[in-house]
């Protein structure tokens, strides 16, 4: 989640200087600190102390970890008009984190999607070469070789889609206008629905 736990000193001691724990929602506990203190806390974001404050600064936005809630409207709220357009990661920050201030993040999921996508690209590449040997012995009827060539070509567009994909799960943030979300379907695929009305980007 990109929580800073544990600050030590620079020294050659390299002793602690502050620990810090947090609830689900970023609000600290037992927290404790030696000679100094610095601001960067849950989600390695910066927690603005000034005046009382105690909110967290995501850039786009302040987060209240007491209420675990923003402060504002979130910025892409006509995206996702269902939700609450204060909540912070769908009310979910065990599974989501917020990076962007804008989209959600899904780091372990998106880090198993990948590793599927991989294997499906690895037993492409299988079926490519099996039928490239077959068609390279010759002696094939034209109607086989158009088949095989098929399935080549086809297996070929799959690897292309595939490996778009796996950019796309990259770097999510990329795309200002849109928040994405990453989730299995029927067959063991993958896909990233776009927006939350569950428009298909792709199918690996």
């Amino acid at each position: 989640m990109g929580n800073n736990r544990v600050i030590a000193s620079a020294s050659t001691s390299g002793s602690i200087v502050q620990s810090n724990h947090y609830y689900p929602f970023g609000m600290s506990f037992a927290e404790s600190s030696a000679t100094s203190q610095q601001p960067y806390k849950y989600n390695g974001k910066e927690l603005d102390t000034e005046r009382g404050l105690n909110l967290y600064d995501y850039s786009a936005r302040y987060m209240d970890p007491v209420l675990g809630r923003f402060n504002t409207v979130d910025p892409m709220a006509e995206k996702y008009y269902s939700w609450f357009p204060y909540m912070y990661v769908g009310n979910n920050p065990i599974i989501r984190t917020d990076q962007t201030r804008m989209i959600w993040d899904y780091p372990k999921e998106a880090e198993k999607f990948k590793k599927d996508i991989d294997k499906n690209i690895t037993s492409l590449n299988k079926d490519i070469a099996k039928n490239q040997v077959e068609l390279d012995k010759g002696g094939l009827s034209e109607k086989r070789i158009a088949k095989l060539e098929s399935k080549i070509s086809e297996a070929n567009d799959r690897i292309s889609n595939l490996t778009t994909s796996k950019g796309d799960i990259d770097n999510p943030g990329a795309d200002k206008d849109n928040i994405y979300d990453l989730s299995n379907i029927p067959g063991g695929n993958i896909r990233s629905d776009q927006d939350v009305m569950g428009v298909n980007l792709f199918t690996p």
